[in-house]
Parts: structure tokens; C-alpha cells; sequence
């Protein structure tokens, strides 16, 4: 008999919903869990795969899970209640407190025993899997520095303001794209997406065909490395990481990832979307929170003009969804740099998020975005929502980032005039206005806040085909 890998000492269980607790054992044995003053049996069925699902828990002492089968006992202790968050993505979000700025004190900080950490070994599999390599740990300074940064920093600032254990469960791996968090059910279900798995599974039979020949003949070129190890492999985070954390309770997800996909910006809305339902439909428990950061400020070079620009407008369509937020990070970025060191303000907006929409504190959370605009003359209304007091340049100059174009459709830099929650734009070039953009650049100038301090999110009124359309 075993339990499931995310069950082990140190753990953190989701307060205020229902917890399945889960795990393996012979068919036909009675397997009783007990967990604070409940207990729960069930006969095991044909497979082996026992589930139990313990009512909502309120407790303020540690507990003792414990599972029997009549031979064997399996304990976890030192369990507490609170808010768990997965932290998924790629690079920026694996980034580690080692690294990040103000490291040294990030990390003598660390002493407390009411946050717990899962960092299990992230890898690609190509058919889902139970378990993770990985087991709960007690914050410190000997546990944190190898854990995301903007997950452990989003998860102090939790454990401040609502005072109540946290769990984070980072399975962030650097250079992986969204496609290879979708599950394959997913992909194949989805007409816009199903080519990508296509692709995918032609370049593995292609491979196979390729290494059989090179091992019988001798004679072929060596065939270059398996799909299957690739960062292109489709599913194959989603099999390793996110099928064994099924469906254990949770209150939400952050998520930092998009940069893999920046060369096919356009196409990621669809992939992106995709995504937050599947792992939705996957949980069968509604619209978990799904909490996203916008990709920052980068000078890609001359190649990669406004390629950022459209994937940051991919990411922003997930706002569609119900239970999203995003935090807007155009004015944090390093222009030199995919990795900016400082993630601090990236989490300190995801959790402004979080308690806000999940948590309904009263805390300013949310950018100012693009809401409507107007042709007005030779001018251009845009309006915003999340405006808060009045939109204002934390400069005290003009605003800037606006262009503007005309029937030709080019663009050209715009006067840009606050007006409440509106900004007001022209330019003597464009007498006859049809469209204006803001910050649609890879590393913009752009100076546009609300009353708060949080910076506006790039937009464009125009639906014109981009650099990125045709990519996928």
C-alpha cells in the first residue's frame, strides 16, 4: 500500500473545501484514512486506486494522517491547514530566491514554520503519471534558496496578511512552452490546437523510424535527440507534474510563462486558454483562481519587432475567462535581460491579486486596461478601466508610449492627454484617426499609472494582422 506523493510529513492541506486524500493498494482490502476527528473506508476496487474525500477542516494544531489496510500503517504528521498555491511556468517563475536580488536577507528571513514547500524533480513524460519525487518541507534557510522566488515571495506576503499556513508547490521548469502543460486529451479535442500535437507526434514517428535505421544499417546519419527529452514535448510536463497533483485541493495557481512561445504570440491566446480550462476540467471543482503574470519589458533586437507586444495581448485574452487576473509587469523588466533579478514586485502584484479577488481584501490590485475608445475630430479617445482616482504618470511628465495612425496604417508618435480616466491623443501627421496603440513595443517608453502605482497594460484599439499571425 502507498499514498499518493503529494501526501507527506510537513504538508500543507487546503482549509475551507473538501480534501481528497488518495493512494494504491491490493484490490479487496479495506483501506481506512483517518484525519483530525474524521475517518473515512472504502473497499478497494479493481486496479487498486483508493480515493476518500475528508469534509472541510478549520485546525489551528497539527494533525497526523493516517492510512491502514489492515497490514500496513502509513503516517504523515506535522500536517497543518491553510492556503496551498501551485506555482507553475517556466524560467522567470524558477527563478530562485538564491539569485534574486536581496538574496542574502531573502534567505536569513526565512524562518518560518508556517509555510511548507513542495520542490519536486520537474521532467517530461510521455504518458501521465501518479508520482512526484518530492516531500514537504518547513521554510528556512536551508530550504528556500533553490524554491522559486516570485512563488516563495508571493506566499510570505500571503502568510502576512492573512496569518494563516501557506503551501507552495512549485513545478516550474525554464524553456517550456505552454503546449507541453496541456494534456493530450486537450490538444486532440481542439481544432485550433490539435495540428500542434500532429506536428509533434509525426517528429516522434519520424525519430523512431530514424534511430531503427541508424541501429540496423549502421549507415544512416544519427537521428538528432528524441522529442520525448525536448522542451517541445507536447504534454509531457502536464503527464510528469500535473497528473500526479490530481486532484489534490488547492486554492489557486500563479503562473509566469510565455517567453518559449513569443515567436508564435498570436497563437498563444488560443494555447493559453486552452490551458486554464484543461487543468480546470481536470480538477472538476469550477473556476479556480488562476493568477498570471504579463511578460515584462525585453529589447529583442530588430528581429523580434513587437513580437512581446502580441504575445503580452495573447495573454491578456485569458482575462476572459472567469477567476483570471493578471499582473502587469511592462515597467519591472531588464531590457538586457529575460531574467530580471528582481521578482519582488512581480509577486508583491500577484498577491495584491490574490487578496483582492480571492481573498476580498480591500487592497488596490488591478492595472489600469484598455476598455473602449472613440474618433473624436483629429483625436482619439482611449479609455480605461481600473482607473482608479485618475490615471497619472509617476514622472510628472506626459504621457508617453501612445502612437497613432491613420487609413495608411502607419504609426506615428502621439500628444497624449490625461483626462480622468481617459487618455486623449493626437498627432499633426495622422489628421484622419482610425487607430491607436499604447506601450506595443518589446521594451516600450511608456510612463501610464493608476492613483495606486500599478502601471497600465499594453493595448491597441486595431485588430490589424501582426508579425506573429500565421506562426504557430
Amino acid at each position: 500500500m502507498y499514498l499518493a506523493s503529494v501526501f507527506t510529513d510537513h504538508m500543507v492541506v487546503q482549509r475551507q473545501m473538501p480534501i481528497p486524500v488518495w493512494g494504491w493498494a491490493d484490490t479487496g482490502r479495506q483501506v481506512t484514512v483517518a484525519l483530525a476527528t474524521q475517518r473515512k473506508s472504502m473497499i478497494v476496487p479493481d486496479g487498486g486506486y483508493w480515493q476518500v474525500c475528508f469534509d472541510p477542516i478549520d485546525a489551528a494544531e497539527p494533525l497526523t494522517l493516517a492510512v491502514s489496510d489492515g497490514e500496513t500503517t502509513i503516517e504523515c504528521n506535522d500536517i497543518v491547514v491553510g492556503e496551498v498555491w501551485l506555482c507553475a511556468g517556466q524560467s522567470n517563475m524558477q527563478w530562485d530566491v538564491r539569485r534574486n536580488d536581496n538574496a542574502e536577507q531573502n534567505i536569513a528571513g526565512a524562518v518560518d514554520p508556517a509555510i511548507r514547500l513542495l520542490d519536486p524533480t520537474v521532467w517530461y513524460a510521455s504518458e501521465p503519471q501518479v508520482h512526484l519525487d518530492a516531500a514537504w518541507s518547513v521554510c528556512s534557510p536551508d530550504t528556500v534558496p533553490d524554491f522559486s522566488a516570485v512563488g516563495y515571495l508571493f506566499g510570505r506576503n500571503l502568510r502576512e496578511q492573512l496569518d494563516v499556513p501557506i503551501g507552495l508547490i512549485d513545478i516550474s521548469l525554464g524553456g517550456s512552452r505552454v503546449e507541453t502543460w496541456i494534456s493530450r486529451t486537450a490538444l486532440e479535442a481542439d481544432d485550433m490546437l490539435k495540428p500542434q500535437l500532429d506536428r509533434y507526434d509525426f517528429d516522434r514517428a519520424h525519430y523512431i523510424l530514424a534511430r531503427q535505421s541508424h541501429d540496423i544499417s549502421g549507415v544512416s546519419p544519427k537521428p538528432q535527440g528524441s522529442p520525448e527529452e525536448s522542451k517541445k514535448h507536447v504534454s509531457g510536463l502536464f503527464n510528469a507534474m500535473i497528473a500526479p497533483l490530481i486532484p489534490h485541493a488547492m486554492r489557486g495557481v500563479i503562473w509566469y510563462q510565455g517567453e518559449a512561445n513569443g515567436n508564435c504570440g498570436y497563437h498563444y491566446r488560443w494555447m493559453f486558454t486552452a490551458m486554464i480550462r484543461d487543468w480546470r476540467r481536470q480538477w472538476a471543482r469550477g473556476d479556480f483562481p488562476f493568477l498570471f503574470v504579463q511578460e515584462p519589458n525585453l529589447d529583442l533586437g530588430p528581429d523580434g519587432e513587437y513580437q512581446w507586444a502580441e504575445l503580452r495581448e495573447s495573454q491578456a485574452e485569458a482575462l476572459k475567462l472567469p477567476g483570471t487576473a493578471m499582473a502587469v509587469t511592462i515597467d519591472v523588466g531588464d531590457p538586457d535581460d529575460l531574467h530580471p533579478s528582481n521578482k519582488q514586485p512581480v509577486a508583491d502584484r500577484l498577491a495584491a491579486l490574490a487578496l483582492c479577488d480571492v481573498y476580498g481584501r480591500d487592497v488596490p490590485a488591478h492595472s489600469p486596461m484598455f476598455e473602449s475608445y472613440a474618433v473624436e475630430a483629429d483625436t482619439i479617445r482611449v479609455k480605461f478601466r481600473e482607473a482608479r482616482g485618475g490615471l497619472e504618470t509617476r514622472d510628472g511628465e506626459s504621457a508617453t508610449g501612445f502612437v497613432i495612425a491613420g487609413v495608411d496604417r502607419q504609426f506615428h508618435p502621439a500628444e497624449a492627454t490625461i483626462d480622468g480616466d481617459s487618455v486623449v491623443v493626437r498627432s499633426n501627421k495622422v489628421p484622419n484617426p482610425l487607430a491607436a496603440r499604447y506601450a506595443w513595443a518589446n521594451n516600450p517608453t511608456c510612463n501610464l499609472y493608476n492613483d495606486a502605482g500599478l502601471p497600465a497594460a499594453p493595448l491597441r484599439t486595431d485588430d490589424w494582422p501582426g508579425v506573429t499571425d500565421m506562426r504557430r
